[in-house]
C-alpha cells in the first residue's frame, strides 16, 4: 500500500470517500441556492448518476423564503425523521429580517408564494438566556417593510452575528 508524505495511507484509504458529497450549507442567499440544491438533489437521489452519491444533510443560517409547494413538502418528506437519514437545519437569528422575505401577507400572498423548508430554530439573545427554541414552519409574520429599509436595517444577520449567537446556546 502506498503511504502518503505525512506516513498516512495514501489512495486506498480515501478511497472510501468517493461517491460522498459533503453537506448543502449556507448563509442568506447561499441558504436559498443550498435549499434548492438540496432538495433538487432529493428529486434526483433515485437515478444515475446520483444514485451511486450519498450526500450528507442541509444547513441554513437566515435564509429567505425560497420554494413553493410541492417543493417544499416534498424535501420535508425527505428530511423526516421517518425518512432515510437525512436532516434539515434552519437556523433563524433572533431579529433577522431575511427569513421573513418575501413576506407572505395580505393581497402579495399570491404574488409572493414563497415558503420555507421544514421548521427551524431560531437562535435568542441574551436577554433570554441565550439558546435555541424550536420554530414552526414559518418566522412569526411580520408587517410588511419596503425593501431598501430592510437592506439598510439589518440586525442579527452578519455570519458572525448567528456565530455569536450559537456560542451562546447550549448545543453539547
Amino acid at each position: 500500500m502506498a503511504r502518503a508524505p505525512n506516513g498516512r495511507a495514501g489512495l486506498p484509504e480515501t478511497a472510501r470517500y468517493v461517491g460522498r458529497l459533503g453537506d448543502c450549507q449556507g448563509h442568506s442567499l447561499g441558504g436559498a441556492y443550498a435549499t434548492l440544491t438540496y432538495g433538487e438533489f432529493l428529486r434526483r437521489l433515485p437515478t444515475a448518476p446520483f444514485n451511486s452519491y450519498d450526500f450528507g444533510d442541509l444547513c441554513t443560517l437566515g435564509a429567505p423564503r425560497t420554494c413553493l409547494e410541492p417543493f417544499a413538502s416534498e424535501v420535508a418528506l425527505c428530511t423526516s425523521p421517518t425518512a432515510a437519514k437525512k436532516q434539515l437545519f434552519r437556523l433563524v437569528n433572533q431579529e433577522d429580517p431575511v427569513p421573513t422575505v418575501p413576506p407572505p401577507v395580505g393581497a402579495s400572498l399570491t404574488e409572493n408564494p414563497f415558503i420555507h423548508v421544514g421548521g427551524a430554530w431560531r437562535l435568542t439573545g441574551s436577554d433570554e438566556g441565550g439558546g435555541a427554541v424550536t420554530m414552526g414552519d414559518e418566522p412569526p409574520a411580520a408587517p410588511p417593510q419596503p425593501i431598501l429599509d430592510v437592506i439598510w436595517n439589518l440586525k442579527d444577520h452578519k455570519l458572525s452575528d448567528y456565530y455569536a449567537s450559537w456560542q451562546k446556546t447550549d448545543h453539547s
